[in-house]
């Protein structure tokens, strides 16, 4: 994977910098049914909160890996600012429930394909390129967004990506509402393969 182009800096990077301070970055699956009113959303919180905004990135793959291409948008949404981002978020759906029993199976969507603990482990030094990229805050993390990640097969996908990253990762347990905030239980998962309930921040939480 080719190490991505310098951009122009966008206004949550220029804010951050003049604050001396990190940045949330919103990457939205717009393969995903629906996922343009999240990017709506995302752009309306902007607006109206000069202060605290986000970095939206609007994610439709290009040819190739679809996992080089989120890594690249990434890294291209901060400018390659190292230690730059405190909260990488993920708007995408998830598989939620199977015809059997209704229950949640963790399985999270990326390009509207299924991104599995597999994908990373195959990809693990693809991955490992974004770990520069993420503060050193301890409660700097990783947010699956969508729905019900945190069960099963999707248990396992977040602790290696705290593993690869050394960050925090976070996905809930049930289906989540339209709105911008958790919806029931939030599971974290840390480095070192600890699995633990924890309390969702807020989606304009400062950090």
């Amino acid at each position: 994977m080719r190490p991505p182009q310098r951009l122009v800096q966008t206004y949550g990077l220029d804010q951050a910098r003049k604050l001396g301070s990190t940045v949330r970055v919103d990457v939205v699956d717009m393969l995903g049914e629906g996922m343009n009113m999240v990017a709506t959303a995302v752009n309306y919180n902007n607006v109206n909160n000069r202060a605290n905004p986000t970095i939206l990135v609007e994610f439709r793959p290009t040819k190739g890996d679809r996992f080089d291409s989120f890594i690249i948008e990434v890294t291209k949404a901060v400018s390659m600012a190292e230690r730059s981002i405190s909260c990488l978020r993920l708007w995408a759906h998830a598989y939620v429930f199977t015809l059997r029993d209704e229950v949640p199976t963790g399985d999270a969507i990326l390009g509207d394909k299924p991104f599995t603990v597999e994908h990373v482990r195959a990809r693990r030094t693809a991955f490992a390129h974004l770990k520069p990229y993420f503060s050193r805050h301890p409660a700097t993390r990783f947010e699956f967004r969508g729905c019900g990640v945190a069960n099963l097969g999707g248990l396992d996908l977040m602790k290696e990506l705290a593993s690869v990253w050394g960050i925090r990762v976070h996905a809930a347990e049930l289906a989540q509402a339209s709105g911008m905030d958790w919806e029931g239980p939030v599971v974290e998962a840390l480095p070192n393969g600890t699995l633990q309930e924890t309390v969702g921040l807020p989606y304009d939480s400062p950090y």
